[in-house]
């Protein structure tokens, strides 16, 4: 059976993928990811209580410390960490090591003081990406979504228009 990306039955299949990776299987996935690249998207970094809407049910919030101690096990385990100027110039991870990308999904005030803050205390490089808004003349659904919601004059607003579309 193919499954539709995206879809609901893709998105369980690999959360059930996350079970294989039990503590004691680390050699193991690191010995299948050798001479290939993976990149790290973060959305947020930050304390999640001083977001509750998004640690509720929201896209991931990283906390500094964890940020930290997730990229340096990756280091302890051989990770090249580069960025997207080493591929263009040629640079890829050789076959008994594995390449990192780490990159942030938004803009948000948060991962460039703590997130880039965490980073540059390990000496790890890292872009942004926020490509769903290139061209855009205004902000994707989710994006709107949590502005709205957190806005003091617009979240009663939101609220109002949910009970009238039920």
């Amino acid at each position: 059976m193919i499954l539709k990306k995206g879809s609901s039955v893709h998105r369980i299949e690999n959360r059930l993928i996350d079970l294989f990776f039990i503590p004691g299987t680390e050699r193991y996935w690191i010995r299948r990811l050798k001479g290939k690249l993976m990149a790290l998207v973060y959305h947020r970094v930050d304390d999640p209580s001083n977001h509750s809407f998004l640690a509720y049910g929201g896209t991931p919030i990283i906390p500094p410390e964890e940020l930290a101690n997730e990229l340096n096990t990756l280091r302890k385990y051989g990770a090249r960490f580069l960025i997207p100027s080493d591929l263009r110039q040629g640079t890829f991870p050789a076959s008994d090591e594995f390449g990192v990308i780490v990159t942030f999904d938004d803009g948000f005030p948060d991962n460039y003081t703590l997130g880039v803050e965490v980073l540059d205390s390990i000496g790890i490089k890292s872009f942004f990406q926020c490509s769903a808004m290139i061209n855009g003349d205004r902000l994707i659904p989710e994006h709107a979504l949590y502005w709205y919601s957190s806005q003091r004059e617009t979240a009663p607003m939101l609220l109002k228009l949910a009970h009238e579309a039920n």
